[in-house]
C-alpha cells in the first residue's frame, strides 16, 4: 500500500451550475441492491483548522471480492482543502476514480464504496443538497463516474467504529 502519493486533481466548479434543491433520492446507488462478488473501497478524509494553520488529507483501501487489499492511498492536501466536507469529497472522488481506471482487480461485479461522511453519503443519495460548490461539482463528477461505470456500485455510509 501506497502511504503518500501526489494529489487527485480536484474538479473544478462553477459556483451558478446546481441549485440549492433537494431532487428524487438516487436508489440507483443502493448497496441492498448488489448481487454477487462484491469488492470494497473505504474512503475518508479529514481537515483541521485555525486561522494560518489549515491542514487537509484524504484516504482510501480498496479491496477484491475475495478480501485482499488490492490498493491504498493516503495523501496530504495541505491547505488546499477548506473544510472536513471536502477533505471527504476529495477522499470519494480519488476512490471512484480508482475503481474507474482498475475494473478488473476488484473481481466482482459489484463494487461497495464506504464512507463515513453522512452529510456527502446523502448528498450523494440526493437525500440533501450540497453545502459548497465545490462538494456540489464533485458530487455530480461522481454520480456520472459511477454511471459509466461497467460494474454495479452502491455508495453507503459506514459509522466510526
Amino acid at each position: 500500500m501506497s502511504l503518500l502519493q501526489e494529489p487527485i486533481q480536484v474538479p473544478e466548479f462553477d459556483e451558478e451550475e446546481e441549485p440549492h434543491s433537494i431532487k428524487k433520492p438516487d436508489k440507483s446507488l443502493d448497496p441492498t441492491e448488489l448481487r454477487g462478488p462484491t469488492g470494497t473501497v473505504y474512503f475518508d478524509g479529514g481537515f483541521r483548522g485555525k486561522l494560518g494553520d489549515k491542514t487537509g488529507a484524504i484516504s482510501w483501501v480498496a479491496y477484491d471480492s475475495e478480501g485482499c487489499q488490492i490498493e491504498g492511498i493516503g495523501c496530504y492536501y495541505g491547505n488546499t482543502i477548506q473544510s472536513n466536507n471536502e477533505a471527504e469529497a476529495c477522499a470519494l472522488h480519488g476512490a471512484v476514480c480508482f475503481v474507474e481506471t482498475n475494473v478488473a482487480r476488484f473481481k466482482a461485479s459489484n463494487v461497495q464504496i464506504l464512507g463515513d461522511s453522512l452529510l456527502l453519503i446523502n448528498n450523494l443519495w440526493r437525500r440533501s443538497h450540497s453545502s459548497t460548490a465545490m462538494i456540489a461539482s464533485t458530487i455530480r463528477e461522481v454520480r456520472q463516474k459511477l454511471r459509466r461505470l461497467p460494474l454495479k456500485a452502491a455508495v453507503d455510509f459506514v459509522p466510526h467504529e
